[in-house]
C-alpha cells in the first residue's frame, strides 16, 4: 500500500505541488477487521454481552476503541468511561499481539442498545470501522392495572388490564398471614383463575406481566384483594349471643 504525500515549494511567487510516494506497511494477506457480534441480534436484558474485534491481518500503532452510537466509550462524554475506570459493569481488554479486543457489558439494558463500532487505527491509512447493533429485548417497563376478583367459595376469577408489551402474566396469591405468595400458570389472556381456595378468607394476589426476556424485578406489580364467599350455616357457626347495647 503506497500513500501520497503533498508538499509544497515556492519560487520566485509561484507555487509548486511536489508528489511523493513513501511505502507504508498497513496490511498483509487476510481479512478485513470484524466483529463477532452478529448484526442486528436481540439478548435479553441482564445477561452479559461480550463484543469482539478481530484485526489479526492487520499492523496497527495503537488499540483500537469502540463507539457506542457514534460517541467512543473512552471519551469523557460517554456513560461507559466510569463504569470502565471502576470495573463495576464494563471492562475493555486489548490483545494487539494476537490482534483482538473485547469489549464486555454486564447485565445489558435497554439502554445498551444501538450501534456498535470498532475504531482500528491501521498505519498510514484512515481507521476501518467495523460495525454491528446490538438490540436488548427487556420484560415490559408497565405494571398491570385495574385487578378485579370475582370470588366465590373457593376459587376466584382475576381480570386486569395488561401491558402493551407484554406477551405473558403470572398471577400469585396468599393469605394476610402467608409470607409465601403460591403461583398459578402462566397465561397470554388479561386473566387468571385462582382455585382450592378456603371460603371466607381474605386474599391478596398480584400480577406481574412479562415476555421474551421474562419479568421485571425492578418495578412494583400490579396488587389487589377479595375475600372468598362464606360457606359456612348457621349450625356451624354455632350459637351466636346479641347482646343490645345500652
Amino acid at each position: 500500500v503506497r500513500e501520497a504525500v503533498v508538499s509544497t515549494q515556492s519560487t520566485g511567487g509561484s507555487l509548486f505541488l511536489l508528489f511523493t510516494t513513501s511505502l507504508v506497511i498497513a496490511a498483509v494477506n487476510g481479512e478485513q477487521p470484524k466483529l463477532s457480534f452478529e448484526p442486528g441480534m436481540n439478548v435479553n436484558w441482564k445477561t452479559d454481552v461480550s463484543i469482539t474485534c478481530i484485526y489479526e491481518a492487520y499492523t496497527t500503532r495503537d488499540p483500537p476503541d469502540f463507539t457506542h452510537n457514534n460517541v467512543a466509550i473512552s471519551n469523557p462524554d460517554s456513560v461507559y468511561l466510569a463504569e470502565i475506570n471502576d470495573g463495576s459493569r464494563v471492562s475493555v481488554e486489548h490483545n494487539t499481539a494476537e490482534g483482538m479486543s473485547v469489549w464486555t457489558i454486564r447485565s445489558v439494558t435497554a439502554a445498551d442498545s444501538g450501534n456498535i463500532m470498532c475504531m482500528v487505527p491501521l498505519q498510514g491509512i484512515s481507521p476501518t470501522t467495523p460495525s454491528t447493533t446490538l438490540s436488548v429485548l427487556e420484560p415490559p417497563s408497565y405494571t398491570v392495572a385495574d385487578i378485579a376478583a370475582t370470588p366465590d367459595y373457593t376459587s376466584a376469577e382475576i381480570t386486569f388490564t395488561g401491558s402493551e408489551d407484554a406477551t405473558k402474566y403470572k398471577c400469585e396469591y396468599k393469605t394476610l398471614e402467608e409470607a409465601t405468595w403460591t403461583a398459578v400458570d402462566e397465561v397470554t389472556d388479561p386473566t387468571c383463575s385462582i382455585s382450592d381456595l378456603t371460603p371466607a378468607t381474605v386474599y391478596s394476589v398480584r400480577v406481574m406481566a412479562g415476555n421474551a426476556a421474562d419479568y421485571r424485578d425492578d418495578i412494583t406489580v400490579g396488587e389487589g384483594s377479595f375475600t372468598t364467599k362464606d360457606n359456612r350455616t348457621p349450625e356451624m357457626l354455632g350459637d351466636v349471643t346479641v347482646t343490645p347495647e345500652a
